[in-house]
């Protein structure tokens, strides 16, 4: 069994360890490798935008678990940065054997875990330190946590992990706990994000009578989201009759999209967001290359697509249908020079 001790703080103190060992290391590029679920594309999300403030090179790779033929192949190097997120946990024994002390590699999981066997693996596991993974910590606030221990200002990023706790299901009693909560509670406080407790604004999962795949598409601009408000503002002292029917507008797409996608009517869901990225492109939130990002999607064959987070750079997102329409959309925006992150919806 994994000894676990020493909560929140005996974690940070295991990341403190873990950063310094980082910023020891030689090499210049850092391997991510992720889960393809909500928690585990926040994960990757926040650990992208933290290591390339920090000055390296980020490589990434979505999966749906660690398949051992994928881990002969990223264990294959030496002298690497590894960093997995939302899974291996419980294997970092198994790591260690691959690694023998070639690579630095950091673990930041939630569920069930195993202490590392090897000092060159860090095993970030809160199950490890007496967190609950199932309620107390999810994947991303993890990453959130580990992002803040290499720098404060990476603060900006609660909003991620509390969306990776949210599409998780981190819920008890309705709201979100333990460590997820002060990520939420951090982004309320920033303005990023609102929480709203006993009143009529719920979440509520969706019903999806199957999975949906879908492509994010990287834009490779990087936004500066503090930025928004100041542009919203702008659009709304021009024309107040205006913005107010774009709002309504899209109040409305909300709806229709939630509606269209329990009654699996995926044609209607592409069409919805397409028609809200027109609305955003016309607020001036979004950006030529996420646009060029969406046209080469739909020229693929996606029903819809449009940009996905706050906009003006970032990712796009692009329904995809099945696994051969996925395929095809990604490779086709592959071939123009794009990172893409294939995913699935519901699984």
């Amino acid at each position: 069994m994994a000894q676990k001790k020493g909560g929140v703080e005996g974690l940070r103190a295991a990341m403190e360890g873990a950063a310094g060992a980082l910023r020891g290391w030689p090499a210049e590029t850092v391997q991510v490798v992720h889960h393809n679920d909500s928690d585990g594309l926040s994960s990757g999300a926040i650990l992208t935008r933290a290591f390339e403030r920090a000055g390296y090179g980020v490589r990434r790779c979505c999966l749906e678990k660690p398949y051992p033929k994928v881990l002969e192949r990223i264990f294959a190097g030496d002298g690497r940065i590894i960093v997995f997120a939302d899974f291996a946990g419980r294997i970092a024994p198994l790591i260690g054997d691959l690694n023998r002390g070639r690579n630095l590699v950091l673990i930041l999981d939630h569920h069930v875990a195993e202490p590392a066997t090897e000092p060159l693996v860090h095993n970030l596991d809160g199950d490890l330190f007496g967190l609950e993974g199932d309620r107390d910590i999810s994947a991303s606030t993890t990453c959130y946590l580990f992002a803040t221990t290499l720098d404060a200002a990476n603060r900006d990023l609660a909003h991620i992990a509390a969306i990776g706790a949210v599409g998780d299901g981190f819920f008890v009693d309705g709201r979100l706990v333990g460590e997820n909560r002060e990520a939420a509670l951090e982004a309320a406080q920033q303005g990023s994000l609102e929480i709203v407790e006993g009143g009529e604004k719920t979440f509520r999962p969706l019903s999806l009578k199957r999975p949906v795949e879908g492509v994010l598409a990287a834009s490779g601009v990087t936004a500066d989201t503090s930025a928004l408000q100041g542009l919203i503002d702008d659009e709304r002292r021009k024309d107040a009759a205006l913005f107010a029917d774009r709002l309504e507008a899209i109040t409305g797409q909300v709806r229709d999209l939630e509606q269209a996608l329990e009654a699996d009517d995926l044609d209607t869901v592409g069409a919805i967001m397409t028609a809200n990225h027109r609305i955003l492109i016309d607020m001036g939130l979004s950006h030529d290359t996420l646009i060029r990002l969406c046209d080469l999607a739909r020229e693929a064959g996606a029903p819809g697509a449009k940009l996905t987070g706050g906009g003006m750079g970032g990712y796009a997102f692009a329904l995809t249908p099945g696994k051969e329409l996925q395929e095809r959309v990604a490779t086709a925006i592959e071939k123009e020079g794009f990172q893409v992150i294939r995913a699935t919806y519901g699984a």
